[in-house]
């Protein structure tokens, strides 16, 4: 007697929005949030504006990213293989590290605050931070699927990491230990530079939701003439000034890309634009504390401004695109097929 087979169960598609689509780039917003907020301390010093702000953007960051850990926590318990996907995917890997950048730029941010839990933010960010950037510099080189059309500036953000961590490491660390981070980031950000350049300048566009990820290549030299300075160098020195340069350079670049981007759909890339601003506005708000040019004064004064407007529309269009469903949708890969 032959016992009926049963009928192959149907394929259920996958929600086109939902939890299993919660991007792991949203880290940015801590990023963000943070970055402003040292920045808002910075000009509290240097233009006496009301420290509260400071302490305000400090703690919403820190409660963003609670919410961040737990909700995308579900994702990965509940959603396990959606994660894995993206951990692994050519283009997305590269906005792991937003995690562990976000924990470090938020301990610089809580430092003046809560100095304890600021530290322990530190050494799990910074840590955690260095592996990650062995991981995803080793599957660049052993993944034969990852190829020139996946760069993008994101891929600044493994090296970036570490130029950050010695800003507050040299209240924590070693300073041989600090440099160490330092080394590694600035060198890699310059190794990684031609390679970047090369594909934005010698191959199709970017897709357009990764435009905004253009303003990434402001932050390593902004935040490395920070590192630089708090590493014992001066704002005189010739590698303070030829970094901040450069960032004052990338963000005029960025400025001329602004027809471009304006017509980019909403979409979690665009917190990319925050912290780059915001290390721009620490290191020009730093750096005329050192020197008595007016027009270092009003480019840092106006670099706040400019900081604090975008981080309010781009909160403002997020929390409206958490209403909307916009923010945790299916899309395709951005990464063009290989030929």
């Amino acid at each position: 007697m032959t016992l009926p087979t049963a009928s192959p169960a149907p394929t259920v598609a996958p929600p086109a929005h939902g939890l299993a689509h919660l991007p792991i780039s949203l880290f940015a917003a801590v990023m963000g949030l943070a970055g402003t907020s040292a920045a808002w301390r910075r000009a509290a010093v240097r233009f006496s504006t009301p420290v509260a702000v400071a302490d305000i953007l400090a703690w919403t960051a820190l409660g963003v990213f609670a919410v961040l850990v737990v909700a995308y926590g579900a994702k990965v318990a509940l959603h396990f293989t959606a994660a894995v996907t993206e951990w692994k995917h050519p283009v997305k890997m590269a906005f792991v590290p937003a995690v562990t950048i976000a924990l470090i730029v938020l301990a610089g941010a809580l430092y003046p605050l809560a100095r304890g839990l600021a530290e322990g933010l530190w050494w799990v960010g910074a840590i955690g931070h260095l592996a990650l950037t062995l991981a995803i510099i080793r599957l660049w080189i052993a993944t034969p699927t990852v190829r020139v059309e996946h760069v993008h500036p994101g891929w600044f953000m493994a090296p970036v990491g570490n130029i950050i961590a010695p800003i507050v490491g040299v209240h924590v660390v070693s300073p041989t230990f600090a440099w160490f981070l330092f080394a590694v980031g600035i060198v890699y950000w310059i190794a990684l530079l031609p390679i970047v350049l090369y594909r934005l300048i010698a191959l199709d566009s970017m897709p357009p939701r990764l435009l905004p990820t253009l303003a990434i290549m402001i932050a390593p030299p902004a935040i490395g003439s920070v590192a630089w300075v708090s590493l014992g160098g001066t704002w005189t020195d010739p590698m303070a000034r030829v970094l901040l340069g450069v960032a004052v350079f990338q963000a005029m670049l960025l400025v001329a890309h602004a027809t471009d981007l304006w017509r980019v759909p909403f979409g979690p890339s665009v917190w990319a634009y925050t912290f780059p601003l915001a290390a721009l506005t620490i290191g020009l708000v730093s750096a005329s504390e050192a020197s008595p040019c007016r027009l270092c004064a009003w480019a840092a004064v106006i670099s706040l401004v400019i900081v604090s407007l975008v981080v309010l529309a781009v909160t403002t269009r997020t929390v409206i695109g958490l209403f909307r469903w916009e923010i945790c949708q299916a899309e395709p890969a951005p990464a063009p097929a290989p030929a």
